[in-house]
């Protein structure tokens, strides 16, 4: 399953993935992954939920992206969910790439079994239709 939450910055994005990454710390019995682009820890996130920063592995693209995804997802077969955090802080502002992103990301839960749950800064409005149904 993918979900994307979707909205201007400052309307509460970060705060509402962190809410679903404790929700999914307390129900699932795997590893919770949790990328974003900074070094700085977030307050909140449990300890057991592995820290990912994106800008240490020089990910400039959204291809390189699920290149990177598909690779740790690879190699850790108990991982249930990977929420990442600030997608276009990642990729840069692209939204033309993200259709195929998403499409690329469901390929890979539909394979293994990971929901991954995205932030993206962007109006609903400018977020391409056939992803409507993925907005949380």
């Amino acid at each position: 399953m993918v979900k994307l939450i979707v909205g201007k910055k400052g309307t509460g994005k970060t705060k509402q993935l962190l809410d679903n990454i404790k929700v999914a710390v307390e129900k699932d019995n795997g590893s919770v992954i949790f990328i974003n682009a900074s070094d700085g820890r977030m307050y909140g996130v449990d300890l057991s939920v592995r820290l990912i920063n994106a800008k240490e592995y020089t990910i400039n693209n959204y291809n390189e992206f699920l290149c990177f995804i598909s690779g740790a997802s690879s190699q850790n077969y108990d991982i249930t969910n990977i929420f990442i955090d600030g997608l276009f802080k990642i990729v840069g502002e692209d939204l033309g790439g993200l259709v195929g992103f998403v499409d690329g990301l469901t390929k890979i839960s539909d394979k293994s079994g990971i929901d991954f749950t995205i932030t993206v800064s962007a109006d609903k409005q400018n977020i391409p239709e056939e992803l409507y149904t993925y907005i949380n």
